[in-house]
């Protein structure tokens, strides 16, 4: 896949989670979207935002959501504390090794979740921060 430039920095190429780690995960999905067709491509959009730092309306077309879309859920999941569950789980492999997707200092981080941790969003990613 070819980078673009966006705000003048060459962004990185889309981050794409895997079905089995969606599946892992779906347990935590409130009950209306845990079966809709789009979750992977939502988690792997968060997933790519926390991790490049970008802001949401750099969200890459290959997504294929809108950005505003995949913010209005983060922050609602943020706030009714399913990402917080989620987001431990979810790893992804860079230079051949399996990593945490999200890290607690990416959440804190990132301009869009700073005021979400401030909040008292994602406690048990915080609490990994202090182990």
């Amino acid at each position: 896949m070819g980078s673009r430039t966006v705000a003048n920095q060459i962004a990185p190429d889309p981050i794409w989670l895997t079905e089995e780690q969606l599946m892992s995960v779906i347990p935590f999905f409130p009950r209306a979207t845990a079966h809709s067709v789009k979750n992977l491509a939502f988690l792997s959009a968060v997933v790519y935002i926390l991790r490049t730092g970008w802001q949401w309306k750099y969200l890459p077309d290959s997504y294929g959501l809108k950005f505003h879309r995949v913010y209005t859920r983060f922050v609602r999941w943020s706030e009714n504390g399913v990402l917080d569950r989620i987001l431990p789980y979810l790893t992804i492999t860079i230079e051949g090794r399996n990593v945490v997707a999200v890290t607690p200092d990416m959440l804190k981080r990132h301009p869009s979740t700073k005021v979400l941790v401030g909040n008292g969003c994602f406690p048990d990613m915080m609490e990994l921060a202090e182990d």
